[in-house]
């Protein structure tokens, strides 16, 4: 009987044309068989979302593994330095031949005879054979390679100046606790935060070597970009990339081989796997796409493309900075508050007056070295170049207390403020 349940009456008398759309449009919950008609309109769950309505219970597929960074090329390379001791496939230890370089300001260092950058001693003293060693039929696979071991061999040798350094530093305790104490910092997977300075200079100057954005002139840097471009323009299935565009394709390995080779032990001379797992670990911060400053703000990419100069502006003040806080404070000890005594060449036997002197010496140089940086900066950002859209108005002292990291350059607010700022110690004020 075709009206003997609800539903075959529905099914025969009421206006269910809308329900054709939907599909739910059968209301005779038993099928010609007598069984349970799969098509029901008032099944439950309804027909196709059986799986849907058992979400709650559904077990979460677990998140794709992220693929390991492998830095066992790293590891391979890094081993033939003995401990940071030897030259690696052209790269030298930092203080190898001679000392380590002062800045380099002279106009011949830099394109078309520029006036008024100075380039860190860490640039002149980058890794680069890898680089220059390529010809225009290297492949992009070799190129990138030879990115990817200069970074690595430059921070390995950076970092094994960057503790030696520290080491001269200390006057109370061990040399070797003192390198135990970085070595240590690392294990707890925090980069310390001047190195990590260094490694965003770094990185930033292996940017604009490949984007042809390097200003120096020495004949051995300034085919790179030339060799890139070619490189490039012969791959791909004939289809040119632009180095901005491959640049952004291997940063993030790049970065990554640095981190390989900071969790290289020098002292033990083998790669650290703790270290290692730390670092390359998102929650430390320390890979590529979330790495900043405890600022919270200047990540490394927004940082590498800065204009270069104005990179290395902030880097010679950083430094400065430092530089000066360490001469003023040996004044203050060795001349006993008494900084008039400068003045006097026996006070304090002597030892006032060689402080006085060492600091005298270094800030007549630094102030030369300031006035060339601050002059360039007026010229470029009257000329409207990249990097100065936001400081049209303010001078170049303004833009590195604004623009340094954690407020390394703060002595630098004082220099248009103190008349005698280049002349006297402990003239900053920003100490405490």
């Amino acid at each position: 009987n075709k009206y003997s349940t609800a539903g075959k009456y529905i099914n025969e008398k009421a206006y269910i044309d809308d329900c054709n759309v939907s599909g739910q449009n059968n209301f005779d919950e038993n099928n010609s068989a007598g069984k349970e008609n799969e098509k029901y309109a008032f099944k439950h769950p309804p027909n196709g979302y059986e799986q849907a309505c058992k979400c709650n219970q559904n077990i979460k597929p677990p998140a794709a593994q992220k693929k390991k960074v492998d830095c066992n090329g790293i590891k391979t390379l890094l081993d033939e330095s003995n401990g940071g001791k030897n030259r690696i496939n052209g790269c030298n230890p930092k203080d190898q031949g001679a000392p380590y370089p002062g800045w380099d300001c002279k106009p011949s260092t830099f394109k078309d005879n520029q006036e008024g950058p100075c380039m860190p001693p860490r640039r002149q003293k980058l890794c680069i054979n890898d680089l220059k060693v390529l010809t225009n039929t290297s492949s992009e696979s070799d190129l990138k390679r030879a990115f990817i071991n200069c970074a690595a061999k430059e921070i390995h040798f950076l970092w094994k100046k960057y503790k030696d350094d520290k080491k001269k530093e200390v006057t109370t305790g061990g040399k070797r606790e003192e390198t135990d104490k970085l070595q240590s910092q690392l294990e707890t997977g925090k980069i310390p935060d001047d190195f990590k300075r260094i490694m965003f200079y770094t990185f930033g100057d292996y940017r604009d070597l490949c984007l042809g954005n390097d200003l120096g002139n020495a004949h051995d840097t300034k085919n790179i970009s030339g060799t890139v471009t070619s490189i490039l323009s012969t791959k791909n299935g004939g289809t040119e990339i632009t180095p901005d565009n491959w640049w952004k394709k291997i940063e993030k390995e790049v970065w990554d081989g640095m981190l390989c080779a900071l969790s290289y032990d020098i002292d033990e001379k083998t790669m650290d796997s703790n270290v290692l797992e730390k670092l390359m670990n998102p929650s430390y911060s320390n890979t590529y796409e979330i790495v900043k400053f405890s600022d919270n703000t200047t990540t490394l990419e927004d940082f590498a493309e800065r204009h270069q100069f104005l990179r290395w502006y902030i880097e010679w003040s950083d430094e400065f900075c430092k530089e000066r806080k360490k001469k003023e404070n040996e004044v203050e000890k060795k001349c006993k508050n008494d900084y008039e005594g400068c003045s006097e060449k026996t006070k304090n036997g002597n030892t006032c007056r060689k402080a006085c002197k060492d600091y005298e010496e270094y800030i007549s140089n630094k102030k030369e070295e300031y006035e060339k940086q601050e002059k360039n900066f007026e010229t470029e950002k009257r000329q409207n170049k990249r990097g100065y859209t936001d400081f049209s108005s303010e001078n170049g002292s303004e833009y590195l207390k604004e623009k340094c990291f954690n407020d390394t350059c703060n002595c630098m607010d004082k220099v248009k403020s103190i008349d005698d700022y280049w002349k006297k110690p402990n003239k900053t004020g920003n100490w405490e």
